[in-house]
């Protein structure tokens, strides 16, 4: 028996897979089923295509950077630090987005804000966020902000395990802004937590100097004397600092009626001071007093 034209009273029989897709015709459903592995492709090619500008604003980002596109560059990683938070780049896009700011821009306000927001990311991480925290103060000083510098160097120091070099150079710079802000106290309690350890010579002649001004802020000329012969006769090559030191242990000779002394303390200057005219005023007044 010949099946009832399609036209008919009678309704073909719908298969299971037919009923899926809720389709009147048997050949539309077949085209359907044909086109499921086409949308599968499709569905795969769009989360991808979700995914890839993210992984892609670091390409970006990079490859404007490369071409010395510094402000489009800055963008791309800016979009990469928000939309990436688990990003495997973010150092290197806060690295260049501070450069930015720094270099770029001259804006050294926003890269401080940089380096705070860098530190907040990087505090479980301490040698990072040591750096971070370094450069923080960098900026901080330059800028005369010496609170702030100040409390990036005691956030240095209670980061755990922090090596002998960066302590004692966070202790000279706390003492160094508290003596600015005259508070003398804490500058000497910085400076012998420096002494304390074990330094390089430069780092000690910078200490036993520091310690030699206070002294002779606080008018306590003999301690600062002290400090500025243990200074003065390192064993080492004469540096900067000892240079220095040499012209201000002059001074107080000078100051305590020791011409003669100070004198030859100042002679001995005379080729290795930065300012040789001072030097020499100094040697005129002190030889007329003879």
């Amino acid at each position: 028996m010949r099946p009832a034209p399609l036209g008919g009273g009678k309704s073909f029989p719908r298969s299971p897979r037919t009923r899926r897709f809720k389709v009147k015709h048997p050949k539309i459903a077949i085209m359907k089923l044909k086109l499921v592995p086409l949308l599968v492709l499709l569905s795969l090619l769009f989360a991808c295509s979700k995914e890839k500008p993210e992984s892609g604003y670091i390409d970006e980002a990079r490859a404007a950077f490369n071409n010395k596109e510094y402000l489009e560059a800055e963008k791309f990683y800016e979009r990469y630090l928000r939309e990436v938070p688990e990003g495997a780049e973010r150092w290197e896009a806060w690295e260049r987005v501070a450069y930015v700011a720094l270099n770029i821009r001259c804006d050294e306000a926003l890269a401080a804000d940089i380096f705070e927001a860098m530190a907040l990311e990087y505090a479980d991480r301490p040698e990072l966020y040591q750096d971070v925290l370094i450069r923080l103060t960098e900026i901080y000083e330059s800028n005369f902000r010496w609170q702030r510098a100040l409390n990036a160097w005691q956030r240095l120091l209670s980061t755990p395990g922090l090596e002998p070099g960066r302590k004692a150079r966070a202790h000279l710079h706390l003492a160094q802004i508290y003596q600015r802000k005259m508070e003398y106290a804490n500058a000497m309690q910085n400076l012998e937590a420096c002494l304390a350890m074990e330094l390089s010579p430069n780092m000690k002649a910078e200490v036993l100097y520091n310690l030699s001004m206070i002294y002779a802020d606080q008018g306590e000329k003999k301690l600062a004397e002290e400090k500025l012969i243990e200074l003065t006769t390192m064993s080492t090559t004469m540096n900067n600092i000892q240079v220095q030191g040499l012209f201000m242990l002059g001074d107080l000779m000078e100051e305590q009626g020791k011409y003669k002394e100070a004198l030859e303390l100042f002679k001995s200057l005379e080729q290795t001071y930065p300012n040789p005219q001072a030097v020499e005023v100094r040697i005129k007044n002190l030889e007329n007093r003879k």
